[in-house]
């Protein structure tokens, strides 16, 4: 239990300080963004349309397991508007994207280097079982890395 100033010396809870970071929350906080964010920028570069997206993730075949999760079309007035769905449907659309549209991106998209190379790698970081000290190294340069690129890309559009 770690101390908390103003308790007068006694071992205090502190919901903020106490508690263990929760990556699930953390993470389905910031997924929504980056795809927010990635494909305005795939649509703003004229590579993709809530249309053709629409029309791939239709044609897209989901697993089992993600039968329950399928992500919801993007409404007609994206990127206006957010990505609906429930947590679980994001996550889905997340791990799922890459499949949907890869194909369309060109190399070296910012937009999609923000969702391909950094964040799925720090999610898969996060995410995993076990993690080993050098992992952390890399995690750490992958967020400086996320938050670099997210503020570049998004900065008038971002909130911290």
């Amino acid at each position: 239990m770690m101390l908390i100033p103003n308790c007068e010396h006694r071992k205090c809870f502190h919901a903020t300080t106490s508690l263990p970071p929760d990556c699930m929350h953390d993470m389905l906080g910031v997924i929504p963004i980056v795809l927010k964010f990635c494909l305005r920028g795939l649509m703003v570069g004229k590579i993709l349309t809530p249309r053709i997206f629409n029309e791939r993730l239709q044609q897209l075949k989901f697993g089992r397991n993600d039968s329950t999760n399928i992500p919801t079309l993007l409404a007609a007035s994206f990127p206006k508007c957010s990505i609906s769905g429930s947590a679980l449907q994001k996550w889905c659309f997340f791990r799922n994207l890459a499949f949907a549209i890869g194909d369309l991106v060109p190399s070296g998209n910012k937009y999609w280097e923000l969702y391909i190379i950094i964040c799925r790698k720090m999610t898969e970081i996060i995410f995993a079982h076990n993690v080993t000290v050098s992992q952390i190294a890399y995690l750490d340069l992958l967020i400086a890395d996320h938050h670099t690129l997210l503020l570049n890309l998004a900065f008038d559009d971002f909130t911290p």
